[in-house]
């Protein structure tokens, strides 16, 4: 009878633990669990054993820090992207993958930035998985066409053609566009003397700048890739203020140019040769918010504007002092 005791404490610990490994863990939405299995495994298993190729892509996890792995996918005729992120347990405060699921459903119904060519990229499917006693995360997305903003910035700093100077313009003005959209409801008309910038955005993406960014030319249309918000902002209002300022550098910061023009910003037309693409944001900007008050919306962009160059100056002279100092 002993033996037959201690037989059962061990089953019952073995199947906390099992339990324990197959909970989702908070901050996570409600997705299935795969087991134990290697990463190429569970993205096999994520498309039901159906995928038509599967191949692991290489990247700087400098820049893509939440990755453990990426994947291209190849399923249903489609092109897919599938990351896996590693979950640390030991966290108490993890990043709110959630969100995106929430949000998601939101948008189902009503999308607003579809009247200005906009879309965000959602995951399409995800599960949990474990390796070496480690859970993992593992989401797929729809490959997407286009190129990131970055990479219009740098086409046009290389050539300085007309035409890498249009399509720079264009992707501008359509993520301007977008990034009004995300903030304002077009017919949420502000308060007499409304401090615009105080208001809570309408819908906050956490992750902006020029990488997340994608412009498709041939649609006109700008795709927006997100990564789960930090735990602090999740069910926290945004003020337009901070989003507008991670917008802007987004679309401007990898212009050549931009930086040169900080000393003296307080008027606009000393930008000179980024000028355009200066204005072309604040028209787009505007535009997608015929209802309101287009006064007050350019001062409020003007007003970030000066805020985030003067930062790009701070950044770069702490840059340059680090250089110049002994190690």
């Amino acid at each position: 009878m002993p033996r037959y005791g201690i037989y059962l404490k061990l089953l019952v610990i073995l199947s906390l633990l099992l339990s324990n490994a197959n909970a989702a863990p908070r901050g996570y939405p409600d997705v299935p669990h795969l087991g134990y299995q290697s990463h190429y495994q569970a993205v096999w298993n994520l498309f039901d054993g159906q995928a038509d190729e599967i191949r692991e892509l290489k990247f700087s996890r400098e820049t893509s820090a939440q990755h453990d792995a990426i994947f291209a996918v190849k399923y249903a005729n489609q092109d897919w992207f599938v990351k896996t992120m590693l979950i640390h347990k030991n966290d108490p405060l993890p990043l709110h993958f959630e969100y995106e699921w929430e949000l998601k459903e939101k948008l189902a119904g009503s999308n607003p930035l579809a009247e200005v060519n906009g879309e965000i990229a959602f995951a399409d499917r995800a599960a949990f998985f474990t390796n070496k006693r480690e859970q993992y995360y593992i989401a797929s997305y729809p490959f997407l066409p286009g190129k990131t903003m970055h990479h219009y910035a740098d086409q046009y700093n290389d050539t300085k053609s007309n035409e890498d100077f249009v399509t720079l313009k264009q992707a501008i003005y359509r993520y301007a566009q977008v990034s009004a959209r995300l903030h304002f409801d077009p017919y949420d008309l502000p308060n007499e003397n409304e401090n615009l910038l105080n208001r809570p955005v309408q819908i906050y993406l956490e992750d902006r700048n020029s990488d997340n960014e994608l412009y498709d030319p041939a649609t006109d249309t700008v795709y927006i890739i997100d990564y789960p918000i930090d735990h602090d902002h999740y069910q926290a209002n945004i003020i337009v203020k901070e989003s507008l300022g991670d917008a802007l550098t987004a679309a401007l910061s990898n212009i050549e140019g931009i930086k040169e023009y900080v000393e003296d910003i307080k008027d606009l037309k000393d930008f000179k040769d980024v000028q355009p693409f200066i204005y072309t944001f604040i028209s787009g900007y505007i535009d997608a918010l015929p209802q309101y008050d287009s006064a007050p919306l350019r001062t409020m962009v003007n007003d970030v504007l000066i805020d985030q160059l003067e930062e790009m100056e701070e950044e770069e002279d702490e840059d340059e002092d680090a250089e110049n100092t002994p190690s």
